[in-house]
């Protein structure tokens, strides 16, 4: 493989879909796309890049069965880098025994089916139009064109945490387990509409600075203090005597935990620590564990997302160098920036404006990837931007992109990572 070209391939061979899940990107507010296939040119162009990575997905926000031209594509692929791992994501509703049958042949070998219940009345609620029987004989059908031909596919699942699915966590697990899954990736729900704020089971602020707080916190209840007062006792435009003890308490613990490298955003940091936050991170650490035993005991590689943002905080799309091809052809550097959309951190607004790098059939794409101004953009994604999550003024006007977008962050660094919920490690998808 080449060193100097990017190892894995995204590619988004349709915008369209055939269910309409309400926690998707294409149905929120913030979506500014058409629905329409990807160009089998467009593939084509990306011949040179196909040739030297080493995985290739061909799915994205739609579902990738909906292309009249999928197998030909996969096809392709495959001719041009037998070496390659090459799949895609889909919600299998569309499966049939001729489509498994010509996507083995074709040389497909990895499929992760969306899986975020296992019950039918919820899967409903969360994916209407999909059912669990359905999905069920995708995966048989897909396994048995795979024995039939006696080629290696490998089948997997995608289950998005939500407060709404979690307590069926280890069932999922199970399931998957009698029906053949040989993976699966865990990802938290990506707030792409304020009422998912409280869906996420994912703390928007770093694992170290919550556990710094933790500790502090827990002396200063010790003291006497009342820790849901401490942001408000500290801000005090008129502080008494109770607001001032507590302010310089407050004080030294900030002090303390920036002498430590740590940077505590104390509003926030009150409001996670709180009890009802954390009994349910308890809970949810609890079922991450049975879900971990239940996958062990089946065989099957299971993908756990971290409970709060990690540090240092590392971009998985440059930990693996990655490129995206959106279904109109542009060419972007990650899942944050690949489409126009919102997201909401906390409740907060965020405008995400699509980075395009250049666009395909038009562009060379080794030029694209080679050019000095994706070179300095993947320089700035491995590090030093802000770290928005750690702030207690989340989100501010540098990084929510309104009413302009987005220029640089206060470090000023002329990424958006700072504010990007992927480098915080707890959402995955497949590649």
């Amino acid at each position: 493989m080449d060193a100097f070209l990017p190892e894995r391939l995204v590619v988004e061979v349709t915008t369209r879909c055939n269910l309409a899940c309400p926690g998707c990107v294409k149905h929120t507010q913030g979506w500014g796309h058409g629905d329409g296939h990807l160009d089998p040119a467009v593939l084509q162009a990306l011949r040179p890049l196909v040739e030297g990575c080493q995985t290739l997905i061909l799915s994205g926000i739609g579902e990738p069965l909906l292309h009249p031209r999928l197998v030909d594509m996969v096809a392709w692929a495959r001719q041009w880098n037998p070496r390659a791992r090459i799949g895609f994501q889909s919600n299998a509703m569309l499966v049939t025994a001729e489509l498994a049958r010509e996507l083995v042949e074709a040389g497909i070998d990895t499929v992760a089916v969306s899986l975020d219940a296992v019950e039918e009345g919820l899967l409903s609620v969360l994916r209407p139009g999909a059912t669990v029987e359905g999905i069920a004989r995708a995966l048989a059908m897909l396994a048995e064109a795979a024995r039939a031909q006696g080629r290696r596919l490998r089948l997997g699942a995608e289950v998005v945490l939500s407060v709404a699915n979690l307590e069926h966590l280890p069932d999922i697990l199970l399931w998957c387990g009698r029906h053949g899954v040989q993976f699966v990736l865990l990802s938290h729900r990506i707030p792409y509409a304020p009422e998912d704020a409280d869906q996420t089971l994912f703390t928007f602020i770093s694992q170290r600075a919550l556990d710094f707080a933790r500790v502090a916190l827990g002396e200063l209840l010790a003291q006497g203090l009342h820790v849901r007062r401490l942001d408000q006792a500290f801000y005090h435009p008129f502080p008494g005597p109770e607001e001032r003890r507590i302010k310089q308490a407050v004080q030294k613990m900030l002090a303390a935990a920036r002498e430590a490298g740590i940077e505590v955003p104390l509003g926030r940091v009150v409001r996670a620590l709180s009890p009802e936050a954390e009994a349910q991170r308890q809970r949810l650490a609890a079922i991450l564990a049975q879900a971990k035993a239940r996958a062990e005991a089946q065989g099957i590689d299971l993908w756990i997302p971290p409970q709060a943002v990690q540090e240092p905080v590392s971009c998985p799309f440059e930990a693996t160098s990655t490129l995206l091809v959106a279904q109109d052809g542009a060419l972007s550097p990650c899942h944050f920036l690949w489409h126009d959309a919102e997201i909401y951190p906390e409740g907060q607004r965020v405008r995400v404006q699509r980075h395009v790098l250049g666009r395909l059939p038009e562009d060379d794409p080794v030029a694209v990837w080679r050019s000095s101004a994706v070179r300095q953009f993947r320089q700035q994604a491995r590090g030093g931007f802000a770290r928005c999550f750690d702030c207690n003024v989340l989100t501010c006007n540098f990084v929510d992109g309104m009413p302009d977008p987005f220029v640089a962050d206060c470090y000023g660094m002329t990424v958006p990572c700072g504010i990007c919920p992927w480098v915080g490690g707890g959402f995955m998808c497949l590649g």
